[in-house]
Formats: structure tokens, sequence, C-alpha cells
């Protein structure tokens, strides 16, 4: 592509997360390391550039007109959609870290007190083989006790068992853990290799975005819940006196 060429712009293409990390990235591709595909459900990416300016008046014609005008500030916001997205996406909305829970049991893992017709929830998901009893006696299921939903680990008690306290052994299978909340905010890069109708191509690379969910997630929906994020720009001093980067970002036009 050549500066002269025009296009319209109707692009679409993959995006993709990662690190900035300067002491394990490399300049070239801008500090970001542990680039990912954030999914195919993506219906929003957009940069906002602002400035910050200070103006010096004239006084020679009794008019005060504008003199001199200077930028004291470059802003570069960036925000994005995501309609479908893994759990260390999710992890990242969440400010956590997504956590592979391998598959294991429990012996006696003590249960709330509870009544007849109580709910209870166990620790671990998707559980098979649960067993339940009050201080040495079982409890039988579907009698005691039944089983409301073993992918979440939901059940219900359906007598009083006494005041022994009830304990539960049980196998779980494996899954994520997002422990909300327990991170600061993760320094962002994001790539994205979008193509237009007409076969143009633009690369955009933003090394360093502090990126936070902007909004909620709607867990109960009719419709594709989309994860809104948004966040500044930083500034990558490694990268101050790079002409190709620039310091914020970089477009190519291919």
């Amino acid at each position: 592509m050549t500066p002269e060429q025009l296009t319209v712009w109707t692009g679409q293409g993959p995006v993709y997360f990662g690190k900035y990390n300067p002491s394990e990235g490399a300049a070239a591709s801008g500090f970001m390391v542990g680039l990912y595909p954030v999914g195919c459900g993506t219906p929003t990416l957009t940069t906002s550039l602002s400035v910050e300016k200070t103006t010096l008046k004239e006084t020679c014609s009794g008019a005060r007109s504008t003199l001199v005008e200077k930028i004291t500030a470059r802003n570069l916001e960036v925000s994005l959609g995501l309609q479908q997205f893994a759990p260390r996406t999710l992890a990242r909305a969440l400010f956590g870290e997504s956590v592979l829970q391998s598959a294991g049991s429990v012996t006696d893992e003590a249960l709330p007190k509870l009544s007849a017709g109580d709910v209870f929830v166990l620790q671990h998901p998707d559980v098979t083989n649960v067993q339940l009893r009050a201080g040495s006696t079982d409890l039988v299921q579907d009698t005691d006790w039944e089983i409301i939903d073993a992918r979440h680990g939901t059940g219900r008690l359906l007598v009083d068992a006494g005041t022994e306290p009830i304990l539960a052994t049980y196998n779980y299978g494996e899954y994520v853990n997002i422990p909300a909340m327990t991170s600061t905010n993760i320094e962002t890069g994001i790539l994205f290799a979008g193509i237009n109708d007409d076969g143009v191509r633009a690369r955009i690379m933003i090394p360093r975005v502090s990126l936070a969910l902007n909004g909620a997630i709607n867990w109960i929906s009719e419709e594709a819940t989309t994860l809104e994020f948004s966040g500044s720009a930083l500034f990558v001093p490694e990268l101050q006196s790079d002409a190709i980067y620039g310091g914020l970002m970089r477009v190519s036009m291919i």
C-alpha cells in the first residue's frame, strides 16, 4: 500500500491480548509477551486520540486573539467489546487470574448447619460419588438428601439430620477457578490484525494499555453478553526514540 492509496475502512480481524513485559519482551514486538487470540466475537475496537493545549494571547491588536497554541499533553484511549472470550480474558475483567484446578477428591468437607429443605453448595463443582454423613451416621441419597445439580455442586437436605455436623466426601472434575478482585490491573498489550473488504490490511499494535472492565457483566441475558473494556494507552519509555513505534501506538497499513 502507498500513502496515496484510498480505502473505505470496514475492517474486521482477530484481536490478540498480551502482557507488557520489558524484561522478557523484545523491542521489535513492542515488549509484548504471551499473545493469544481473544476470540472471534469482537464487535468493536476503537482508539480515541485527544490533546490538551495551552494558548498565549496577543496584546497588539486589543482583541486578545490567539497568538500561540501549544500542545501540553497527548492522550490515547482504547476500548473494545468482546462477545466471545476465554476464562483467562474474563479473569482480566474481574481483576483476577484464571487457575486450572486439577481433578481431585475431598474427604469430610464440613457443611453449614442445615434444616430440612435447605440447599447446600460444595466447595468444588462438577462432583461425583457424593456421600454425606451426620456424625457417624451415613445419610442416604434421595431419602435424606438429594443432588440438585452435580455440575454446580449443589444439593438439598430432605430431612432434619439432628445436631451432629454434616460432612461431605466426593470427587470433582477439572475446572477453571477465578478468585475475583485479587490482582492489580494488568498492563495489557493489544495486537489487531485487521483486514478490509477490499483486501487492505491494518496492523495495530498498542504495547501498553491500562485496560479494565468498563460497565457491568450481564450474567443473565437472552442475548450474547459483551465484556466492555477500556483504558488509557501508557507511554513506553523503551520506545520513546523508536521512529517506528512512537511510544504509544503503531499502525501499519498493508
